[in-house]
């Protein structure tokens, strides 16, 4: 019984320590640049919410490329993608609406995502298909 209550504090403590990640399903998807150098090419976008950033940046960091990356792949198998982009949001009482439900723009009350950003926003991460090449840049710009 006591190796049992050892290894759940020990399984708690490590998830305490780990980033959670919330894909928001209604704000990922592919869109069409619809002006400059781009225009007409895709791009796919993601907004994630993260219930736990209170690590140090450089951890942070880590995590937030590491989550972009494993889709990567995938995002970039499709030759007409040549932009890959991962928005991260801190999760709280505001941005939880937005994890079953799209913007909602009108009416009594409007409800945007970007809207958020400013004050809730942690990151984004940009992955660039390298012009006339197989290769990509990652950037990372942090919000705070």
């Amino acid at each position: 019984m006591n190796k049992l209550l050892i290894i759940i504090s020990f399984l708690l403590m490590s998830c305490e320590n780990q980033e959670m990640f919330v894909n928001l399903k209604n704000h990922s998807g592919i869109g069409v640049f619809s002006r400059g150098e781009n225009e007409g090419k895709s791009f796919y976008y993601q907004s994630i919410l993260v219930t736990d950033d209170s690590k140090d940046k450089t951890s942070l960091k880590a995590e937030l490329l590491a989550y972009h990356s494993k889709k990567s792949d995938s995002i970039f198998s499709d030759n007409k993608i040549i932009q890959f982009s991962s928005t991260f949001y801190e999760s709280n009482s505001k941005t939880v609406y937005f994890i079953e439900k799209g913007d909602d723009p009108g009416g009594f009350s409007s409800e945007i995502l970007t809207d958020y950003y400013d004050e809730f926003g942690i990151a984004e991460v940009v992955t660039k298909r390298v012009k006339n090449s197989n290769e990509f840049k990652t950037e990372i710009s942090f919000k705070k």
